[in-house]
């Protein structure tokens, strides 16, 4: 996909909310909404009720897996998927009931964006600065993008190495 017109690199400014972080999204140029902003999440995600309501044409069944576990799930096609200023233009999304998310976070959660979006671009995740930032995909991050942690994908989900401070 392609981003937006412009310079490298393009800062989303994330909510956090209940210790999630969130991103203002647009599904084929609406209003935008929260998405949770899910690393683990091998599918982007819509509420059910929103796909319905936007009539989002289908275009197959299956599931996604993400924090809240596994869930059958509809497919539908979009024309676009932004993030703050960032095309993610996935050309499906997946829809599922969100309602539990929803009481979970006190808040309308619209969905998921996950790590098959994210993957398109180098992208810097700043938990405590609130912050999604990709990055040049002709150039090498540095340093100052922070600390990079190398991840395998399993099944299209991120798998990275870790350990915690004294504990074996």
């Amino acid at each position: 996909g392609a981003g937006v017109p412009g310079g490298w690199p393009r800062q989303v400014a994330l909510k956090n909310i209940r210790g999630f972080l969130f991103a203002e999204t647009s599904v084929n140029g609406r209003d935008p909404v929260l998405f949770l902003v899910d690393t683990g999440c091998n599918q982007d995600v819509v509420a059910a009720d929103l796909a319905k309501a936007w009539r989002l044409p289908i275009c197959g069944a299956g599931y996604a897996v993400g924090a809240g576990g596994r869930q059958d799930a509809r497919y539908h096609l979009i024309k676009r998927l932004d993030v703050g200023l960032m095309a993610l233009n996935p050309g499906r999304i997946a829809s599922m009931d969100l309602s539990r998310f929803d009481a979970a976070f006190g808040i309308k959660v619209a969905g998921v964006i996950s790590f098959q979006s994210l993957k398109q671009w180098p992208f810097t995740l700043d938990y405590a600065a609130g912050t999604l930032t990709f990055h040049d995909p002709s150039q090498r991050l540095g340093a100052e993008a922070g600390e990079i942690v190398p991840f395998r994908e399993i099944n299209g989900l991120p798998m990275i190495a870790m350990r915690l401070a004294n504990q074996r």
